[in-house]
């Protein structure tokens, strides 16, 4: 679970335990949700795969990613920089 400076939460579910790799892993299973300021959740969002590719789980020793799209170079969920920096977008 990811909090950024304004207050919004999200995160993601994985269908496998996290390790270092060449290439994406993990299942369709996979998704990504969020929810804003609300405490109550009544704002959250769950997006599920797209079955476009096979870019659900990444990581290596610069980064950990959710989600992918190598043509546009966007992931769901972005984390680098030892985790101090990151990034979320529509894939």
């Amino acid at each position: 679970l990811i909090e950024d400076e304004h207050g919004y939460k999200f995160g993601s579910f994985c269908t496998e335990t996290w390790r270092t790799s060449e290439q994406f892993y993990g299942e369709y299973e996979t998704c990504v949700f969020s929810f804003g300021t609300n405490n109550q959740g009544k704002d959250m969002k769950m997006y599920k795969s797209t079955g476009d590719n096979f870019l659900f789980q990444y990581c290596d020793s610069k980064c950990l990613m959710v989600g992918g799209d190598t043509v546009k170079g966007r992931s769901a969920i972005y984390l680098g920089d030892g985790f101090y920096r990151g990034s979320s977008s529509k894939t």
